[in-house]
């Protein structure tokens, strides 16, 4: 019998793509709809959740043509034809993690920012270990900070 891995939780940003969910629906923002510019201001005032939030609101993007890391892409296909658990772990906002999450077909879970929560850091990683326990599972980030 093989032996059962733990779940692989995988980080979005500059891991599983090469750019940022924010940056990428902040610049849509600016470009598609220029006078809410200084609303970002105000936004991101009351926190970093609330403004991703809010963009999320406003800003719809082309999940199938985002800037996708292929090495990442085809290493977790990899696990998941290997009948890995795969979890999306990200501190975008929930609407672009469960439309990446829908259009890839291969995670079992998706945990994301909401509009009061920002699970970035340590909120991302106590979220992993509630589900998961401590040492239960992987992760794949491009930094520290992710889990830290």
């Amino acid at each position: 019998m093989p032996l059962q891995k733990f779940p692989l939780c995988i980080d979005l940003d500059g891991t599983l793509l090469n750019s940022d969910i924010l940056y990428e629906s902040s610049i849509k923002l600016i470009l598609t709809k220029p006078w809410l510019i200084f609303s970002l201001l105000l936004w991101i005032l009351k926190s970093k959740a609330w403004l991703k939030h809010k963009v999320a609101q406003r800003v719809d993007l082309a999940i199938p043509i985002l800037p996708y890391n292929k090495a990442v892409l085809d290493f977790i296909r990899e696990e998941y034809a290997q009948g890995r658990t795969l979890i999306l772990a990200t501190a975008s906002n929930e609407k672009y993690a469960h439309q990446i999450a829908e259009h890839l077909g291969i995670f079992t879970e998706t945990f994301a920012s909401s509009a009061t929560v920002n699970l970035s850091g340590s909120k991302k990683l106590e979220a992993l270990i509630s589900k998961y326990g401590e040492g239960q599972f992987d992760y794949l980030g491009n930094s520290y900070d992710d889990i830290d």
